[in-house]
């Protein structure tokens, strides 16, 4: 399972690399800072990305690195879309039925309203 921190970086190498090709990068072309919060350097990250099969690294020396996306890592980019755009979805049918629950129970205390205001009314003039 991939910490937050680790999932970010991953998220930043996808969308850098393109296709199945190796790529050669910095590790300024990452944008990230060369230690995380915890102290965990962009080296260790990779290798331990590498070690998980989300990227495969052809070599790492001097804050230099050629590596690819495998698709382990695609597919968890796709996963976490989809669940994002669930997430979405399902907010929108929330506020859906709020918005229509609330006009209908508006629409529900005005009839019974007028109808109480009715009867008071016919019961007066009798």
């Amino acid at each position: 399972m991939l910490d937050e921190s680790t999932s970010a970086f991953l998220n930043v190498l996808n969308g850098l690399c393109d296709g199945e090709n190796y790529k050669i990068f910095a590790e300024e072309d990452f944008g990230v800072r060369s230690e995380n919060e915890n102290g965990v350097t962009v080296g260790e990250t990779i290798r331990f990305l590498s070690e998980e099969g989300y990227i495969a690294v052809k070599y790492a020396e001097g804050g230099m690195y050629c590596l690819k996306v495998l698709p382990k890592a695609r597919a968890k980019e796709q996963d976490e879309e989809k669940k994002r755009e669930e997430e979405r979805f399902f907010g929108l049918a929330q506020e859906k039925s709020a918005f229509y629950g609330s006009f209908l129970g508006g629409f529900l205390g005005s009839v019974l309203f007028a109808l109480f205001f009715l009867l008071c009314f016919f019961l007066s003039n009798r």
